[in-house]
């Protein structure tokens, strides 16, 4: 996944600006992570004070090898990303409802990890962002990044199966429309989540 998806090899739970946040309590972190969604750090802290808990007792699942506890984990994580808005800070207990969500994962999801599991190469908690991120882009665009970035199919491979689907490109248009869609990709992520894993600091 060249240019989008070689994030580089940092833990994300030493960065400064997530360490900063340790002190917080769970229910801040939501709040703050619902109402500010530019700023990706406060659901990178949860992911840090939960990520053990949720490693253990997804373990206790039908998953028997690692790369498979890995997609697992991307699938809650990203799960509890796009529900995060519908917690409710005054009724529920963050660490009851991401136990809530776990087990559900485990009930219905072992089955559906495939996207997660072709390379291996995207750390667990930047796929929430990077899913939000494709979801904004155009069905060809999409189709075309997962192609050639995910599926890593040959251009000839990514010109006949968007051909199917309606969408005809010379292969000039596919690397150009292949560009932009990594581009937007990119320019989606927060500013901090793009900082932490695609920017080179001295």
């Amino acid at each position: 996944m060249d240019g989008l998806v070689r994030p580089l090899g940092i833990g994300e739970c030493q960065v400064e600006s997530v360490r900063a946040l340790s002190s917080k309590e769970d229910t801040e972190l939501v709040s703050l992570a619902i109402t500010q969604p530019q700023e990706g750090r406060y659901f990178l802290a949860l992911y840090c004070r939960h990520q053990a808990l949720v490693k253990s007792l997804l373990k206790c699942g039908p998953v028997t090898m690692p790369i498979e506890l890995v997609g697992l984990q991307a699938t809650l994580w990203s799960q509890v990303y796009r529900e995060l808005p519908q917690f409710d800070t005054r009724r529920e207990r963050f660490i009851s409802w991401l136990i809530a969500r776990i087990a559900r994962t485990l009930e219905t999801v072992p089955n559906e990890q495939a996207l997660y599991l072709s390379s291996g190469e995207i750390p667990v908690p930047l796929v929430p962002f990077l899913r939000n991120a494709l979801d904004e882009l155009s069905q060809p665009k999409r189709l075309l990044l997962v192609l050639c970035d995910v599926l890593e199919v040959s251009a000839a491979e990514a010109i006949n199966a968007l051909s199917r689907e309606g969408y005809i490109l010379t292969s000039e248009e596919l690397s150009e429309q292949l560009q932009q869609a990594r581009r937007q990709v990119l320019q989606a992520l927060p500013q901090d989540i793009y900082s932490i894993y695609f920017e080179i600091t001295p």
